[in-house]
């Protein structure tokens, strides 16, 4: 396999060599020879539960429910909450209660450290998606892991550093701008960052789904998984726009009439999303028949 070597950057009037263009040439072939042959778009965890403890307990991070780690890898984020709690703030692995005062979740610490997100909208019959421009943050930087607190659901995106084409478009006589090779440059972080990024399972709750934006070209969605805590029948996939009334499945999947067994994989294959309409964001319900849970361990729109 290609070996990869981060791009390089470039300032104005610099001159890029045969050494700076063959280290993105040799990063854009590590990728392709990596990455699956249909790009894939991770869809984010999303939760209407409120039951999440408040901010003096010193307990909210034994409730995954209200609160998600991301890397960044965009510019803006996307996200829709009530409001109340909903924040921006960095990620720590200190465990420790807030009566201390100086550690996360501590009630001085959020104070300091969060950037507090506006209300999208109270409403559970709709998704309403926000924008925040998390260039405005001056702590955090491509690659970092933060937390986005009380929120039903967020993902990043930036149609600007959408990795468009697999090669650059050389042609004789073009001048090289140090602002052209640096969106190469950016464009190959981006999908290097997003294939090295953690997968965390999700144990499927009543009130957890997955929100998206369907893109232009992204047609399929796959869910890939396990079975555990018991078999189950059948699983229907739901994909729609009002979180309390998500109508009927898309597809109803049963193993070929067998069920699944408990410890089974789970692999749905291309589910067709074809008829969904492009730049607009969805919801993906899970719903199995039976005593066991999926446990979700992958899910993306790809095209």
């Amino acid at each position: 396999m290609t070996a990869y070597t981060a791009p390089a950057y470039f300032g104005h009037a610099d001159y890029p060599n045969a050494v700076d263009l063959n280290t993105l040439s040799t990063a854009q072939v590590h990728i392709n020879e990596v990455l699956a042959s249909a790009q894939q778009h991770p869809c984010a965890y999303y939760t209407t539960l409120d039951d999440y403890p408040s901010a003096d307990s010193g307990d909210q991070y034994t409730n995954a429910g209200r609160w998600v780690v991301m890397t960044h890898t965009y510019r803006y984020l996307y996200y829709a909450c009530d409001g109340g709690a909903s924040r921006i703030m960095p990620y720590s692995t200190t465990r420790t209660t807030a009566a201390t005062g100086d550690n996360w979740w501590a009630t001085t610490w959020l104070s300091e450290n969060a950037t507090t997100l506006a209300e999208t909208n109270g409403n559970l019959d709709a998704i309403s998606v926000a924008v925040y421009d998390l260039d405005s943050l001056g702590w955090l930087t491509y690659g970092e892991q933060y937390v986005v607190y009380d929120v039903w659901g967020c993902y990043e995106y930036d149609e600007a550093h959408m990795p468009l084409e697999s090669t650059p478009p050389f042609v004789d006589g073009n001048l090289l701008s140090a602002a052209a090779l640096n969106s190469m440059s950016r464009n190959i972080e981006v999908i290097k960052g997003r294939m090295d990024a953690p997968v965390r399972p999700r144990l499927i709750e009543s009130n957890d789904r997955w929100l998206f934006k369907k893109l232009a070209g992204a047609d399929s969605l796959v869910i890939k998984g396990t079975i555990i805590g018991g078999s189950v029948n059948s699983i229907d996939i739901k994909v729609g726009t009002n979180p309390s009334s998500m109508g009927a499945a898309l597809v109803t999947l049963n193993n070929s009439g067998s069920g699944y067994a408990e410890n089974d994989v789970f692999d749905s294959a291309s589910i067709d999303i074809s008829g969904k309409t492009d730049g607009t964001d969805y919801l993906v319900e899970v719903d199995e028949d039976g005593a066991g849970t999926l446990r979700v361990e992958q899910i993306y729109t790809t095209d």
